[in-house]
């Protein structure tokens, strides 16, 4: 509906033509006829081939430079044509399975606790600061839940989490990225945090102060904000979207975007609140802060693809 009152047509087709996926991805999964058992084992395909990726990548590093992170950041994810923020969101997701399926057996502990060390050593050299804050929040969450007869795999749990962050700081570039940033920030300039995110939030929240109720319309979000990014010394020649799902909601659709956003979150977890679904939830919400993630296919696929899986185990 909101693009009936676009003035870019053009672009709004296109981001209907993304949207595609909603519809269609939950009708193929649907049409698989997926039992419970086979959905639940959806995830752990997506896991396993998250941590090839994240190998692969290494290895390329490796054949090149004769080190696995010679390159950081978009460098070290080139193979997979794939930003890290996105990337990110995949390794969320596999770490999600990995301490969803910790066991009592002391050689599977140890290879899955190396594993999820290995991807949070590999998100600090992706450089995607949202994602080391959702799978710090995810680990930190099964830490506080897991309750096993034995403690020492709790304090084995703690153990790792503390130790992937002292190996950070012993990372040139998560240092740069990272801590000397927060540093600043606490002394009063984010900018070098955000890398200047900040200003298109605030052309975003002014933008949304003139059309608050119904927004601009599909495809009008990345022109209205253009001009006041302009004054700020940004290149326009290319486009800005807004980097937060929810102002890019409120762009379009005014204050009913936002609510539908709402309405998806607490809908799916109102017909299944399993723990997953709250992690689905979480890695989401939090991720949609500082990036449009489904406004990219990277992003689209990957959240129409969990979202179906949990909603059609619930109807089953």
């Amino acid at each position: 509906m909101a693009l009936i009152y676009s003035e870019n047509f053009s672009r709004g087709f296109r981001v209907l033509e993304h949207r595609l996926a909603f519809l269609l991805l939950p009708l193929i999964i649907y049409v698989f006829n997926l039992n419970k058992e086979g959905i639940k084992k959806m995830l752990p395909y997506l896991a396993y081939g998250t941590l090839f990726s994240c190998v692969l990548c290494n290895f390329f590093q490796i054949y090149e430079y004769g080190e696995p992170f010679f390159k950081y950041a978009k460098f070290l994810v080139s193979p997979l044509d794939i930003d890290p923020t996105y990337l990110g969101l995949y390794i969320g997701f596999t770490v999600v399975f990995i301490v969803d399926s910790i066991s009592k057996n002391w050689y599977i502990l140890v290879l899955k606790i190396l594993t999820i060390l290995y991807l949070f050593i590999f998100l600090f050299y992706m450089g995607s600061k949202i994602s080391v804050l959702i799978v710090s929040l995810l680990l930190l969450i099964k830490v506080i839940r897991y309750k096993p007869q034995n403690r020492n795999l709790k304090i084995v749990m703690i153990a790792t989490l503390i130790f992937g962050f002292f190996i950070s700081f012993n990372i040139p570039y998560a240092q740069r990225l990272f801590y000397k940033p927060i540093i600043k920030m606490v002394s009063g300039d984010s900018s070098y945090l955000f890398y200047d995110r900040d200003i298109i939030w605030n052309c975003s929240i002014e933008a949304i102060k003139d059309s608050i109720f119904l927004g601009y319309g599909t495809g009008d979000d990345i022109d209205v904000i253009k001009d006041c990014l302009q004054l700020n010394n940004f290149d326009i020649s290319r486009d800005h979207n807004a980097h937060n799902q929810y102002l890019s909601a409120l762009l379009r659709f005014g204050i009913l975007g936002l609510l539908l956003l709402a309405i998806v979150f607490f809908d799916l977890y109102k017909k299944n609140n399993s723990v997953f679904t709250i992690y689905f939830i979480a890695i989401f919400s939090v991720s949609f802060l500082t990036e449009s993630v489904i406004d990219r296919n990277k992003g689209i696929l990957l959240f129409v693809f969990v979202y179906s899986l949990i909603k059609i185990r619930s109807l089953r």
